[in-house]
């Protein structure tokens, strides 16, 4: 028999992927085999959709929801345009509260002549971004240590 979590875990759940800022799908299922989507982007609510309705009626009736079970997925789904919402008021008609957090301000001792690049591409459908730190030439840089080449056992000289 599958198992149910009541409302306030699912919002929990909800409110750490919304902190985390990720972007994708939050699925819900519910015990009375109804489902819900939201969009998140960003660690924001910006689409809703529940039964039959969207937006800030999905999201009315998503607060009547007893119990269900809930997914994430990191691919954005499509939704309608009827289906937009405001983030704030979705949060406030959920009674979901975020934590505040404070922007990162950068490092003051950082080089200038230092500079991060970033590189996208993508992997198995989803999109990764890394950062390569590139430093100034006049750091120095260790050389590599080869080891002796051989040949059937005798040592090469180079």
């Amino acid at each position: 028999m599958k198992t149910y979590s009541p409302l306030r875990t699912i919002l929990n759940e909800l409110k750490n992927h919304l902190e985390q800022q990720h972007t994708g799908t939050f699925f819900i299922a519910s015990d009375t085999n109804t489902s819900a989507r939201l969009g998140l982007k960003e660690g924001k609510i910006i689409y809703c959709c529940y039964q039959r309705l969207h937006g800030i009626e999905a999201i009315n009736a998503l607060c009547h929801l007893k119990s269900g079970r809930w997914s994430f997925s990191n691919s954005p789904f499509p939704f309608h345009n009827k289906s937009v919402v405001e983030h704030k008021e979705s949060l406030d008609k959920l009674g979901v509260s975020l934590k505040t957090v404070k922007p990162i301000e950068p490092n003051k001792q950082k080089q200038e002549s230092d500079k991060i690049s970033i590189s996208t591409y993508i992997y198995r459908g989803q999109v990764i971004k890394k950062e390569k730190a590139e430093y100034s030439k006049s750091k120095t840089k260790k050389k590599r240590k080869t080891s002796q080449k051989f040949y059937r056992g005798y040592p090469l000289n180079d």
